[in-house]
């Protein structure tokens, strides 16, 4: 089967079994749901800015293999219902990709999050990506959390935000050469 049609099953913490599979540019309006079933809290913790939606441009973006990889969740009890989008987006840096996350309220603090983060990670490894760089706001403790899992070290702190890199197995260099100043 192509990858990009490959989809798998598993069970979060709580036993619920959630369908992930890649994101298709169909998705765009299954996907702004969800956005709109989302707090200001949530979506500020993801976009750090309020909005509620995604634009036909960027999804089409979002979902095109060239510049990345996406993923939806869904509810095995709720077919097309998107509960949780990620992104692993490349960054212009060789062997680089950015983690983007949302999760939908309700379905947070079962271990969504952490599971598809693990997806993309597990994605990257596979594709050649070395680190994946994940930024959030300092409030958003759910994903300072993810990125903990990962095995990401002390936050580089930047304006209010934070910003982990997670170095894969097998990869030692670090996206900065010449360093940079963490935070503990």
């Amino acid at each position: 089967m192509h990858p990009v049609f490959q989809k798998s099953v598993q069970a979060l913490v709580t036993g619920e079994l959630i369908r992930t599979r890649y994101a298709v540019p169909g998705d765009l309006d299954a996907v702004n749901a969800m956005h709109a079933r989302c707090t200001v809290k949530s979506v500020i913790g993801r976009y750090r800015a309020p909005r509620f939606g995604i634009r036909p441009a960027e999804w089409s973006r979002l979902t095109d293999p060239a510049t990345g990889s996406s993923w939806v969740a869904e509810h095995l009890g709720e077919p097309g219902r998107v509960i949780a989008v990620a992104h692993l987006a490349h960054t212009g840096r060789e062997g680089v990709r950015e983690l983007g996350l949302l999760v939908q309220d309700d379905w947070q603090y079962r271990g969504l999050g952490t599971a598809l983060a693990r997806h993309a990670v597990r994605h990257g490894r596979r594709t050649g990506c070395r680190t994946v760089v994940i930024t959030t706001g300092e409030q958003n403790g759910a994903m300072r959390s993810i990125a903990h899992r990962l095995g990401a070290p002390a936050p580089i702190r930047m304006l209010g935000d934070l910003e982990f890199t997670v170095p894969l197995p097998g990869h030692d260099e670090h996206p900065y050469p010449g360093g940079r100043v963490t935070v503990p």
